[in-house]
């Protein structure tokens, strides 16, 4: 596959913008009739991110979750894609998801999910798609590497997913 296709087929796990990772800017480069349908096309990412490792897909009462298993050994000095989680429940409308994306971020705000001083980007990624008329959040969880220093919880991590996909 070309890396011009394999870079529409990344924008399904982020978008465009300042405040991408919270949804805005999400960006969707073809219809899907089903989530059956985004989930195939989630294991063609996989495959261009892992090089053939086998992604596990497991269900959750709140989200089909699609883990991505590790690729690398030890630790690295980049984020990695770790889990993507997919909403179970559609809605008519978008500011519908937006708005959980929103008060999710004020309620389970922590360092663990980014922070301005010093910059650090949050290792969950919202975004928003398209699924026969319906939409649906979805977020993608990388790797955290935080300075030692950083106090942080990474419950809030799973909080904040939670509150995303409720």
């Amino acid at each position: 596959m070309g890396s011009y296709h394999a870079t529409f087929k990344l924008m399904l796990l982020g978008g465009i913008g300042k405040r991408a990772r919270r949804g805005f800017g999400s960006l969707q480069y073809r219809d899907f009739g089903s989530i059956s349908e985004v989930v195939r096309e989630l294991e063609e990412i996989n495959s261009i991110l892992s090089r053939g490792v086998k992604m596990s897909i497991k269900e959750s009462s709140n989200s089909n979750t699609v883990l991505v298993r590790d690729i690398t050994q030890g630790s690295t000095a980049y984020p990695r894609v770790k889990e993507i989680h997919l909403g179970r429940k559609g809605t008519l409308r978008v500011e519908g998801v937006l708005n959980r994306i929103g008060e999710a971020s004020h309620r389970h705000g922590d360092n663990a999910l980014g922070r301005i001083n010093p910059r650090m980007a949050s290792p969950a990624v919202a975004t928003i798609l398209n699924v026969n008329r319906q939409f649906y959040p979805v977020v993608t969880r990388l790797t955290s590497l935080f300075p030692p220093s950083l106090k942080y919880d990474l419950a809030r991590q799973d909080d904040f997913i939670n509150g995303v996909l409720q």
